[in-house]
């Protein structure tokens, strides 16, 4: 029984969500999501389900400006794409572009500025160039003309 006016320190540890946490990491679902009220242990779960070995996890925090489908699917994009590739089998050539690079893909036809890319993307400029040059390397272009001919080429943009 804890003295008066001490913390009981074994109040304020997480709690274990080991059955939680199992069933994560035995789903073959690609995508999953978690949602509950606050205070009922999401951040805890993902923590400890991301803590295990050899664990593949894009972690997306939502609140109310995400209700613009634009800014969510370019969190989702950026968060996906820090994961890397899908299939690591695949880890080069076109097959290995992450999940940013496919969501910024489209505009490089168009041929705006880095900076309206980024405006439009809700990116910084850095982001946006640092996307464009992992796409020239993985698609073997030098230009943003041989990019789009090359994604045309391989299906992964409309004519």
């Amino acid at each position: 029984m804890p003295r008066r006016g001490y913390i009981d320190l074994e109040l304020n540890k997480p709690v274990a969500r080991t059955a939680l946490v199992e069933r994560l990491a035995t789903t073959q679902a690609p995508v999953i999501t978690v949602t509950a009220p606050p205070g009922y242990g999401k951040t805890t779960l993902m923590a400890q389900w991301a803590g295990r070995p050899g664990s593949r996890v894009a972690w997306l925090s939502c609140d109310d400006a995400d209700n613009d489908p634009v800014v969510l699917l370019s969190a989702l994009a950026i968060a996906l794409g820090r994961i890397g590739p899908v299939d690591a089998a695949r880890a080069a050539g076109p097959s290995a572009l992450t999940a940013a690079e496919l969501w910024l893909l489209p505009l490089l036809s168009t041929h705006l500025p880095v900076p309206e890319i980024a405006a439009e993307l809700f990116l910084s400029p850095h982001t946006v160039k640092s996307e464009l040059k992992s796409i020239y390397r993985k698609l073997g272009a030098t230009t943003r003309t041989q990019a789009v001919t090359r994604s045309r080429e391989l299906g992964l943009l409309g004519l």
